[in-house]
């Protein structure tokens, strides 16, 4: 039977209509049945999270689907992880959620003055360290006991930081220690060392690459102080 033209347009009308109601009922109906059965947790190396992470995590097993409750969860883990740069979460329609923890790009650690190894974040809180294989460890030298939860400072990190890429990406090198909590002291093979501070410590890294690279100098044996104007070679 041909549909008369005028009536056309209000049977497209009447579709439509009862295609957005279908929607809004199934997506109803979808956030009451859709429940959260299966929730994977693990590291971006795929080793599994930690079995108090998976304890929290495990409370919203049941729960809607569509909800985002655990994101609370997710703020307290990264809270009590703050080796945890940042956490991933992909839901899998309809009950599936997999969380992923990746970990900051750490180069050094700190060995405090009873010789414990500690990572510290790029915001300075020092949390103990699981491992520190290819990275530089920094003696801190003096009177200060640094424990997992204190803080060197946002600053002091940075600057720990820059001393740890030269370091890294100079070769013949064989040991850093900070003394007297301004000096910086760059050991390296030849029985040479470098002597620095944090103040200004851009333009003295800068200087002392230079003198490293040049064949000029007579450089082995001696100390290295860059911490003036004029660099100074004894």
């Amino acid at each position: 039977m041909l549909i008369p033209k005028r009536k056309i347009p209000r049977l497209r009308l009447v579709v439509f209509l009862g295609s957005i109601v279908c929607t809004i009922v199934g997506v109803i109906v979808l956030s009451f049945v859709a429940r959260i059965r299966n929730i994977s947790c693990q590291f971006e190396d795929n080793s599994s999270c930690p079995e108090d992470v998976i304890a929290e995590l495990s409370q919203y097993m049941g729960t809607p689907f569509f909800e985002n409750k655990y994101q609370q969860s997710i703020a307290k883990i990264q809270g009590a992880l703050p080796e945890i740069s940042e956490i991933n979460v992909k839901k899998h329609f309809p009950s599936g959620v997999k969380i992923v923890l990746i970990t900051r790009d750490f180069s050094y650690y700190i060995i405090s003055v009873r010789g414990e190894k500690y990572l510290v974040t790029e915001k300075g809180t020092i949390i103990a360290a699981a491992s520190v294989e290819n990275l530089l460890g920094i003696t801190i030298e003096g009177s200060q006991d640094y424990r997992a939860g204190d803080s060197i400072g946002e600053e002091r990190a940075v600057q720990l930081e820059e001393i740890a890429r030269f370091v890294l990406g100079t070769p013949a090198f064989k040991a850093v220690r900070v003394a007297n909590d301004n000096e910086i002291i760059i050991v390296f093979e030849g029985e040479k060392q470098a002597i620095l501070k944090f103040d200004d410590l851009k333009r003295q890294l800068s200087t002392l690459q230079v003198i490293l690279h040049d064949s000029t100098m007579e450089i082995q044996g001696k100390t290295i102080d860059v911490r003036f104007a004029n660099p100074i070679v004894r």
